[in-house]
């Protein structure tokens, strides 16, 4: 053994692990900001197809939210939900967080914001 060549088992086991919570983060990742993509766009197409219109109160946006929302199997907590009325329409401003189990009891914690103007 005058030259060392490759990795020990030790190194290789240390490897692997890391590669493992690296897999099982993404795993857990991936579909928070997918559906956070998804929320994204059902509220974009909210606007663009005038189903919102200048006369809208906040809890009819809050209801077609629902609708949409349960339509795509989309489950999300209203708590934080905030609808401001102005003069020029509606505005949505939305932070809320989502969590996933990484192993055990450690979770990891995705914050979002979504703001969007619904003036006409």
């Amino acid at each position: 053994m005058r030259r060392q060549r490759g990795m020990s088992f030790i190194s290789v086991l240390v490897v692997v692990f890391i590669a493992i919570v690296f897999v099982k983060a993404a795993i857990t990742l991936v579909p928070m900001y997918w559906q956070n993509q998804m929320l994204t766009t059902i509220i974009n197409t909210m606007y663009e197809s005038g189903d919102v219109k200048s006369d809208t109160r906040p809890n009819q946006l809050k209801k077609l939210l629902e609708e949409r929302l349960s339509k795509n199997d989309i489950r999300m907590a209203f708590d934080d939900l905030n609808i401001h009325t102005s003069n020029r329409g509606l505005t949505l401003d939305w932070p809320y967080e989502q969590r996933g189990t990484l192993f055990g009891n450690i979770d990891l914690v995705v914050r979002f914001y979504q703001q969007k103007d619904f003036t006409q």
